[in-house]
């Protein structure tokens, strides 16, 4: 089985979400374009984060009294621990992802949530099955035109942001990925047992994959 092509990809034009696909992938995320200046941020996070961690290892190459105060070497120590802490810090936050993609895999019947980095490289990654997805709807901010694309599952207490953008667009969105999930839920194959009794043999049963109805055979005497 395989995706058809997708609504939002024929008819919109694309301004705050980018969608990709393939045979087996359904991809949208953010639009890159949104994010200037986060990416501008992370950027300069990762650099003083960078310097921060250095510095805390050069600070060793100081004469002793350097700037009036002698550093005994707790005072070193403590120095080091405060820039390299500080440093990791703001790198591991700045690298924590500012950017929503939603991936949906038709070969394992599962659906991915995560957030990029300024290299698109992905930071969280959560999967959940198509049969575990409650609803999934479209939050609307009322003083604006942006909204939310959100997905309760089973077991979460809370609704999960997915994507944010347009209204418009994440409307189009949520009727591709609504008609996704349900052809493939309907497509999907259910494992049912299968009797079978051999003559004056015992009962074995096996799993088999079919349309979902109740196969039994018994061998005639």
């Amino acid at each position: 089985m395989k995706f058809a092509q997708s609504n939002l990809i024929a008819t919109t034009e694309l301004l705050t979400l980018e969608v990709s696909q393939t045979p087996q992938d359904f991809v949208a995320r953010e639009a890159t374009a949104r994010f200037k200046a986060e990416r501008l941020a992370e950027d300069a996070l990762r650099v003083v984060g960078v310097i921060a961690i250095i510095a805390g290892y050069l600070q060793w190459f100081l004469p002793e009294h350097f700037g009036g105060i002698g550093q005994t070497v707790t005072i070193r120590t403590m120095l080091t621990v405060a820039f390299v802490g500080s440093g990791l810090g703001l790198f591991l936050f700045a690298t924590r992802g500012f950017q929503r993609w939603v991936s949906l895999d038709l070969a394992e019947r599962r659906v991915a949530v995560g957030r990029l980095n300024r290299k698109n490289r992905t930071i969280t990654r959560r999967k959940f099955r198509f049969q575990d997805i409650e609803s999934l709807v479209v939050q609307r901010n009322r003083d604006t035109r942006n909204a939310a694309l959100c997905m309760r599952v089973k077991g979460r207490p809370a609704p999960l942001i997915c994507l944010t953008g347009s209204t418009e667009e994440l409307e189009a969105l949520h009727r591709d990925i609504s008609e996704i999930i349900q052809h493939a839920s309907s497509c999907a194959p259910k494992r049912v047992r299968l009797h079978s009794r051999a003559k004056n043999g015992p009962a074995s049963d096996r799993s088999i994959a079919n349309s979902g109805t109740d196969i039994r055979s018994r061998a005639m005497p």
